[in-house]
């Protein structure tokens, strides 16, 4: 927008310049002083210059966006429902009320025709926002570990079938995996 904004304005200061009626009285022609022309030359270059740069970087961006679509981020986002909702602390208290009401809601989705997997996460897949929780390394002693900080997610139902995500090896986790849950290991 600059460069046509200056691109346009340029000439027209030039013609500001001309007095048109004494131009033509003479048989001049408008604008024929070489500084005009030049200065013409150089605002036709320079928006050729500008054009081709654009359209190289538009084509660019496209190849990009084209590779980009072509990676398979291991989820499917299609079909998918993502919604967001806060309980009333008042209403729900403690944990065990807002797992009653998680799941209440999965028991219901899940009924409805159509519906293949349902699931809930705190965070969105393959986004930048996520909870984060400080982290310790077992057997390395607090004086010589930099806390740290690492993304999680904690997810209900079948998050992995809700997602299209494949399981490679082991198991999906259940409705009776939480926090009462023994370990398990593959």
């Amino acid at each position: 927008m600059a460069a046509g904004v200056l691109s346009s304005l340029a000439p027209a200061f030039a013609a500001l310049r001309i007095n048109l009626i004494e131009s033509l009285k003479e048989g001049a022609q408008i604008g024929g002083n070489a500084s005009h022309t030049w200065l013409r030359s150089a605002l036709v270059v320079s928006e050729v210059a500008v054009a081709l740069v654009l359209l190289t970087l538009s084509g660019v961006f496209l190849r990009s966006l084209e590779k980009m679509q072509q990676v398979d981020p291991g989820f499917r986002a299609d079909h998918a429902l993502i919604a967001g909702y806060q309980l009333p602390l008042a209403q729900y208290p403690s944990t065990a009320s807002v797992g009653t009401f998680n799941r209440a809601v999965i028991d219901q989705l899940s009924s409805k025709p159509g519906v293949i997997a349902v699931a809930m996460s705190n965070a969105v897949a393959a986004s930048d926002v996520s909870p984060r929780s400080a982290f310790t390394v077992e057997g390395v002693s607090a004086d010589h570990w930099k806390l740290k900080f690492a993304a999680f997610t904690s997810v209900y139902g079948d998050y992995f079938g809700a997602m299209g995500i494949p399981l490679l090896e082991g198991r999906t986790f259940t409705m009776h995996d939480d926090s009462d849950a023994p370990p398990w290991s593959l």
